[in-house]
């Protein structure tokens, strides 16, 4: 009797250490893979003048907060809070807070990093030149072009910002506007 009891509970625990085991390496294993997609554009994704042309709203933001990564039907997504600190172009009001994604994120099936062109994953804290256009199903601002759409101009360390950055994106708006009358 004893000898059976012991066998039933060796079962149950090896079937549900395998169990365990299956789900932990789905669900949580989380290898440092990565997935580097690129993409064909209707336009030079290098040149500002176009950048900011397509783009509805470009602003100056710094990062709140990241939040969990979600998916759509073109793939998976990081969500960022951001508080509008300028507004270049467009009509965010300053000190807004808006929820905006970038192209980029963990995919657990297939168990990479995935994110488009040479984008890395924006830092919280950091500020940015951001050219977006609002995704009214998902209800976000989108990134409109990966690396180029997203750009730098003050990491969470920095005492200043990079105002040359800046004033490269005032010029190519001012200059888009002139063209556009």
């Amino acid at each position: 009797m004893k000898k059976r009891n012991f066998y039933k509970k060796f079962i149950i625990v090896t079937v549900s250490t395998f169990i365990l085991s299956g789900l932990s390496y789905k669900y949580l294993y989380k290898p440092d893979n990565k997935i580097i997609a690129h993409a064909k554009y209707g336009y030079d994704i290098t040149d500002k003048n176009l950048i900011v042309s397509d783009a509805e709203d470009v602003i100056v933001g710094t990062i709140l907060a990241q939040k969990d990564v979600k998916e759509d039907d073109f793939g998976v997504y990081t969500p960022f809070v951001v508080k509008v600190d300028s507004t270049l172009k467009g009509s965010l009001g300053q000190d807004e807070e808006i929820i905006i994604s970038q192209r980029i994120g963990y995919d657990n099936k297939e168990k990479a990093t995935i994110s488009f062109e040479n984008d890395t994953y924006m830092e919280v804290g950091s500020s940015y030149v951001l050219s977006l256009r609002w995704d009214e199903p998902e209800g976000v601002y989108r990134i409109i072009v990966p690396e180029y759409g997203n750009v730098e101009v003050k990491d969470a360390k920095a005492k200043s910002m990079n105002e040359g950055i800046v004033e490269q994106y005032e010029k190519a708006i001012l200059e888009t506007s002139k063209n556009n009358n």
